[in-house]
């Protein structure tokens, strides 16, 4: 039997707020520029291609990066509930959620049971001192019979406390592990779109820069023709008269 805590329990696992995280964003970054430096590509060979963003982080560096630090249950965050919504999420992450969210709940039923086995033990407790007296009348063997069937439920009880309350000391860890798991598996997703829109950006920019000359190149084009023409008109012009040359033009359609 496990248990995790309902989303609005009290019970839930104290963590912070992922705003206590801000202080990750260095290592992430430093990590993030290293991998940057590692896959440069030279702007005039760069190609589209696909980014295996499973390998954006390397393992050693993602424990050192979360290495005692205590990672709030991102499932119940709302800014990475918004960041990543169903559609989202790669079928990894929708796997550790699902998990995630699993052991929550386990947690919470583990609570309620807990709770529930105390209340009916109490209840045991009280049925038997109310039965302590027993002697050899009907109602006497009665109470006796009561008796012997409580102290054997009451031992039941204290073996499923036993298993509950050993599972509910475990639980508290392995939702922590999935959670960081779940953590990891996102952040890889993040820096792994970001590397990859980086990668475009620097692309489009460099076609940006051709773009910009080829633009130049043709102003200048446009530039020498017009400078042509009108020495060529001038020259007409003058040869030919204003009267001749509106003629001209508009026979030619050039007015």
């Amino acid at each position: 039997m496990r248990l995790g805590k309902r989303f609005g329990d009290k019970s839930e696992p104290k963590t912070k707020s992922l705003s206590d995280l801000d202080d990750l964003d260095e290592d992430f970054d430093l990590e993030f520029e290293n991998v940057k430096v590692s896959s440069y590509v030279e702007p005039s060979r760069m190609e589209p291609r696909k980014i295996n963003r499973s390998k954006v982080f390397s393992e050693m560096s993602l424990r050192q990066i979360f290495r005692n630090r205590k990672i709030p249950i991102v499932t119940l965050d709302e800014r990475f509930i918004n960041l990543f919504p169903e559609e989202k999420m790669s079928g990894v992450q929708r796997r550790l959620r699902d998990e995630l969210v699993e052991l929550m709940k386990d947690q919470s039923r583990v609570l309620d049971d807990i709770k529930g086995l105390k209340r009916y033990k109490s209840q045991l407790m009280q049925e038997i001192m109310d039965n302590m007296e027993v002697d050899h009348t009907p109602i006497g063997r009665l109470k006796e019979r009561k008796l012997a069937k409580n102290q054997k439920l009451i031992e039941d009880i204290n073996q499923k406390l036993l298993i509950a309350e050993d599972s509910l000391e475990k639980l508290p860890g392995e939702i922590a592990a999935k959670n960081e798991e779940l953590m990891v598996e996102s952040l890889q997703s993040c820096y792994g779109n970001i590397f990859e829109k980086n990668l475009r950006k620097k692309s489009l920019e460099d076609e940006i820069r051709e773009t910009e000359v080829k633009l130049r190149n043709l102003k200048k084009q446009k530039l020498e023709i017009e400078k042509d023409y009108r020495g060529t008109y001038t020259y007409l012009y003058d040869m030919l008269g204003t009267e001749m040359m509106r003629k001209i033009d508009e026979e030619q359609d050039l007015l």
